[in-house]
């Protein structure tokens, strides 16, 4: 469960607004965010991280209190265990890029990035990846010793199961907030989701050409018979 009761001050192309958020999100939700350009979607959303501190806010998850700006309660973000992906590239410009990655580790030992960066790069450098392949790697949230090793996966069939639910907001008026739940429903060992979930390191080679070249001559022939 999370609490949350926001009040912060943001200049738009609007001119001076004020984002307001108060709410009660279930654990499991699934939650969609959306708005105009500039109304304060990505500033919501670092500071629920920590990473902006609100003129005004409240937020409780579970029962830890992260912020409360009325008692001086202000959780720093590398100890909210919150994860948050940016929509541009954004590291912390105090860390090394090995401090970065190993920021989301349970213990926060750059040493398991040390042994898994090497062996990545030493693979990598002897064996280069062909053009237009990437890698998609996810470490698991373990301690060194308790990682199994590196598995070279598929990407899982998965996908978000969306629901919406009626609400009312402070105001008297009603909404409709979009949550619900990931449903893994693939059971391949070699799925990257449960490659993770069983221990290891999953590794998932990907590509930005989403054409279905295998479909290409059947198609063309239903088209043009």
């Amino acid at each position: 469960m999370i609490e949350l009761n926001i009040k912060h001050q943001i200049f738009t192309s609007f001119g001076s607004k004020f984002l307001e958020v108060s709410e009660m999100i279930e654990k499991g939700s699934f939650i969609h965010i959306s708005g105009d350009s500039g109304i304060g979607k990505t500033t919501f959303f670092k500071i629920l991280a920590g990473i902006i501190t609100p003129d005004f806010g409240f937020i409780k998850v579970n029962n830890s209190i992260l912020l409360d700006t009325e008692n001086r309660i202000v959780l720093p973000a590398q100890k909210r265990n919150i994860s948050i992906m940016f929509q541009n590239y954004a590291l912390f410009p105090n860390m090394t890029v090995k401090q970065n990655i190993a920021f989301a580790q349970k213990d926060k030992n750059p040493d398991i990035i040390d042994y898994y960066l090497e062996k990545f790069n030493l693979k990598i450098l002897e064996n280069p990846l062909p053009k237009g392949i990437v890698l998609n790697v996810n470490i698991p949230k373990l301690k060194k010793e308790e990682i199994k090793g590196i598995k070279v996966c598929r990407q899982a069939h998965a996908k978000w199961e969306e629901s919406f639910d009626e609400r009312v907001n402070p105001h008297g008026k009603k909404y409709y907030w979009l949550t619900g739940y990931f449903n893994n429903i693939d059971q391949d060992e070699n799925a990257d989701e449960n490659a993770l979930a069983d221990g290891y390191i999953s590794v998932v080679p990907v590509k930005f050409d989403l054409t279905a070249h295998e479909y290409l001559q059947e198609l063309g022939e239903v088209l043009n018979g």
